[in-house]
């Protein structure tokens, strides 16, 4: 219960005509509390006077206020382990934000122990507070922040408020702060504190209503979520659907308590009903040393084979109340299928400006699970380096799965990509087919040639994205999914949008990240690169000793402008690998189209052919325009003349 005795004090400090006077009290209070270690009992309400002590007691420094921070992981793993409070409270502290910004005060949520989790509100006070400390993760309890509206809240479980001076470190005097503990409905338990922070000059003495209101607001949400998932966890159809399913099944709710196994799930961890419900889902042994819960996880069964556990979001009309534990059994000898990536295959290799931009975007993107599009010609890598996004991810180590999706009839691409139930449509496979969803699940989904999906597949995939979870073909029910998905297109997709071939709607929900890979012909300077890569790669995938390639055939290499970028060149080089009778790949036997477009005269001495290339490439880019030439290679018209009989060029 609020104090009101307490908070009528406060509504009369905060009321003072005189801020000035009450700042310069409470001031004197504070330097002669530092100096003597107490103050006059009537002087200074109990609150405070006694947070003081405590601060006092625990030895908390008054002139050097430094918070602890917890690491990015730390917070993150608080953020979600927080989640289902915090469905409820942002939207409650994002609908206050227009007035915060307005009435120049920012509003906070931090946990029971007090580490911020959240803060919304006006800008240039969260810049300012920033530098203070009061930012995500920071500890403000009162042993590491000393007396403050929600490290005294905390303490108290009271609502408290806190002016100027009342803070313990000097650091806070110039602000006021109004705090509220929210509790959980049904335990009581504290959850966290709601926190209302502004300049003292700046403070409004509503405030300390509104912050118990909309604490009250919360706390009645908070309930009603919890009545609304009890019922759904208590009902008896879920059980009943459970036991005829064929895979193990825990069911959890948002708090990770097991409300619901069934019976497979039982015997595949040699379990009892009453010796797993309501309890702490990690805090079973058997399932102890699953540390990392995004990424599936593996037990031993009977002899050759494994049991397979997987997190799966549960929904309930389109909002997550829970999450699934999938369990089924596989053996060894398959247990990787799905998960390879070859190694030697998945990494972008380059030296150019364009292409190692487009590298680091990409690996700052494997960080996130947003959707990417990857934009290059036919042959430039897209598929390489949706791999090595995929290998840089936290989803590295679960599968990979890829469709063309212009390899497939426009009538079969969807029963493909979102799979279907047995007897879905004639022809269909008596056992159905899973969905790619499926497959790539807790892993990455690569939808390569999106610009060759027809509209009516858009429009489903669409909807897909937007719902995170399908139906496939003949079902009835929709399946959650967690897939991260990698579009690539060898179109301009944006001018397929104008054009009407694709919906903008889709391009905008896979536009999220944009990596475009230059074509071969702009960035000659990786030929060599990717030369030195494939020779040694291919020679010894075939069991042959070819470890070099000769100047000429090198020159004829970046000579040429590759319109199948690198898969061409790949080709040209295995082609030559086959042909060639030595350890050396030559010019001679390199594709004819290849010498033909590079073609070096014999007689040349090798000082003269990077000239004679150079020279080659600018003839032609300027359609023989002597001129043009002369300037392009800052020579002399004379000069060019002169190349041009001696190289034997009209």
């Amino acid at each position: 219960m609020v104090s009101s005795v307490d908070l009528d004090l406060v509504s009369s400090l905060q009321n003072s005509s005189d801020l000035k006077q009450a700042i310069s009290r409470v001031e004197k209070l504070w330097s002669l509390f530092h100096t003597k270690h107490s103050v006059p009992e009537d002087h200074l309400r109990p609150t405070i006077s006694n947070s003081w002590q405590r601060c006092l007691e625990s030895k908390v420094n008054p002139y050097r206020h430094t918070p602890p921070q917890l690491s990015p992981e730390q917070v993150q793993r608080r953020l979600r382990d927080h989640r289902p409070y915090l469905e409820v409270i942002r939207p409650a502290i994002a609908n206050m934000e227009h007035l915060a910004d307005l009435s120049r005060f920012i509003i906070g949520f931090a946990d029971r122990e007090g580490f911020i989790l959240m803060i919304h509100g006006n800008q240039e006070l969260r810049r300012e507070v920033d530098e203070l400390n009061f930012r995500l993760g920071a500890n403000w309890s009162e042993r590491h922040a000393g007396t403050n509206a929600i490290g005294t809240a905390i303490a108290t479980g009271q609502p408290s408020q806190v002016f100027h001076a009342e803070h313990y470190c000097r650091g806070l005097h110039k602000y006021t702060c109004t705090a509220v503990p929210i509790q959980d409905p049904t335990s009581r338990e504290l959850i966290g504190i709601l926190d209302f922070a502004s300049h003292a000059e700046d403070h409004q003495p509503h405030i300390v209503g509104l912050a118990i209101q909309m604490g009250r607001c919360i706390e009645l949400e908070i309930y009603r979520k919890e009545k609304e998932e009890e019922d759904f966890f208590r009902d008896s159809s879920l059980q009943l659907t459970l036991d005829h399913l064929e895979r193990g099944v825990i069911v959890l709710d948002a708090h990770d308590r097991i409300r619901r196994v069934n019976h497979k799930a039982l015997e595949y961890l040699n379990m009892k009903t009453d010796a797993v419900l309501n309890q702490a889902f990690h805090e079973l042994a058997i399932l102890s040393e699953w540390r990392d819960l995004e990424k599936p996880f593996t037990l031993p069964h009977t002899m050759g084979s494994e049991l397979c556990l997987r997190r799966k979001p549960l929904l309930q009309q389109r909002r997550l109340v829970g999450t699934l534990i999938l369990i089924e059994p596989i053996k060894r000898a398959s247990k990787q299928v799905g998960h390879r990536h070859h190694p030697v295959a998945c990494v972008p290799i380059g030296r150019a400006a364009s292409f190692l931009s487009s590298v680091q975007l990409a690996e700052n993107a494997a960080q996130f699970d947003s959707n990417i599009l990857i934009l290059g010609e036919t042959g430039t890598g897209k598929e390489v380096l949706a791999r090595y996004i995929h290998s840089k991810s936290k989803r590295g180590a679960n599968p990979f799965v890829a469709l063309n999706c212009g390899s497939f009839p426009k009538e079969l691409l969807a029963s493909e990509l979102f799979g279907y139930e047995a007897g879905a449509f004639t022809g269909a496979s008596k056992k159905g087919k899973p969905s790619k969803f499926e497959l790539a699940y807790g892993g990455t989904l690569l939808l390569d040639e999106i610009s060759e999906m027809p509209l009516e597949s858009q429009v489903y995939l669409l909807r897909v994205i937007e719902d995170m979870a399908l139906t496939p073909l003949g079902a009835k029910q929709s399946i959650p999914f967690d897939v991260r998905i990698i579009a690539t297109s060898n179109k301009d997709l944006s001018s397929e949008v104008r054009a009407g071939g694709f919906r903008a709607d889709l391009f905008f929900r896979l536009n999220i990240v944009s990596i475009q890979l230059s074509p071969l012909r702009e960035r000659k300077e990786d030929i060599p690169v990717l030369a030195e890569h494939f020779i040694p790669v291919l020679s010894k995938s075939m069991g042959k000793r070819v470890t070099k390639i000769t100047k000429s055939a090198l020159d004829a290499l970046v000579a040429y402008d590759w319109p199948g970028n690198v898969r061409e060149l790949r080709n040209a080089l295995e082609q030559a690998i086959v042909i060639s009778p030595g350890e050396s790949i030559t010019w001679d036997i390199l594709p004819e189209v290849v010498r033909s477009e590079g073609r070096i005269p014999l007689h040349l001495p090798d000082k003269d052919r990077e000239r004679y290339l150079e020279f080659v490439r600018t003839y032609h880019d300027a359609n023989g325009n002597i001129t043009k030439v002369a300037k392009l290679l800052n020579v002399s018209r004379p000069t060019v003349y002169s190349w041009c009989k001696r190289f034997g060029l009209n």
